[in-house]
């Protein structure tokens, strides 16, 4: 595992996943600057639409679907467009970009350099193991060696805010394994758990024979210009757009 840097500018721009070599694709994710990017209402439309203008790329290239939460991973291409459920999109074409909406969840950008294959995925508690489906598609449907393809876990809610409660905790550490949860001890003295998505991505990973990953280290909840829904609340929370595709 290796960490990266989300950079910012101050033209107006999404932050920029670093890159470790020319070949590799562009990755994106939008800030608080930006506005919401929810999918689905008339303003959130509109900041998509002025912020893939300010980059230069055209709508027609941009892949997205309707998010449920769920372990889908679809290659993108006509049906795509239309409002499908799923939350992770393989590339079907060098020319598209792929996003998914994130706030808290964890955005996970992966890519095969030599044959210009790249995947985004929605991936929060609920969802957590749509990696290990993505990889298999690369896989499966590619024939790409899992030990060429390269992991990046974007920003999320980390472990030092994500408290669940014993239920979810005890469920999500019998799947995911003993690091996928931390405990720390209130001002009462009472044991309180929090999910590590890290972790448990990281498990995933490795078990699958994934040897590039890299990780930026930044908290949605601890992130003043991030969106996050435990830290803004239910009804103010800002979808942040994340975006992998070869833009120039």
């Amino acid at each position: 595992m290796s960490k990266i840097q989300l950079t910012r500018n101050n033209n107006g721009l999404p932050g920029r996943l670093e890159k470790q070599h020319p070949a590799e694709p562009d990755m994106f994710l939008s800030l608080l600057p930006q506005g919401d990017m929810s999918p689905g209402n008339s303003r959130s439309t509109e900041n998509r639409q002025k912020l893939f203008s300010a980059m230069g790329v055209s709508p027609r290239r941009i892949y997205s679907l309707r998010q449920v939460h769920s372990r889908t991973v679809l290659v993108s291409g006509k049906k795509t467009r239309h409002g499908i459920e799923g939350d992770g999109l393989v590339n079907g074409d060098a020319d598209h970009i792929l996003t998914v909406s994130v706030a808290d969840c964890m955005p996970i950008y992966l890519f095969h350099r030599e044959a210009g294959r790249f995947a985004l995925l929605h991936s929060g508690w609920k969802g957590t193991g749509i990696v290990a489906e993505a990889v298999k598609l690369f896989q499966g449907s590619f024939g790409l060696a899992l030990s060429e393809l390269t992991a990046v876990l974007g920003p999320s809610i980390r472990s030092c805010c994500y408290r669940v409660d014993d239920q979810r905790a005890e469920f999500f550490q019998q799947r995911w394994g003993e690091g996928s949860v931390k405990s720390r001890t209130d001002s009462s003295g009472r044991r309180i758990f929090f999910i590590d998505l890290v972790e448990a991505n990281l498990g995933i990973l490795k078990d699958l024979g994934v040897a590039d990953i890299r990780v930026v280290e930044e908290c949605t909840a601890c992130g003043a210009d991030l969106g996050s829904f435990r830290r803004e609340g239910p009804g103010e929370f800002t979808h942040m757009l994340a975006m992998i595709g070869f833009f120039n």
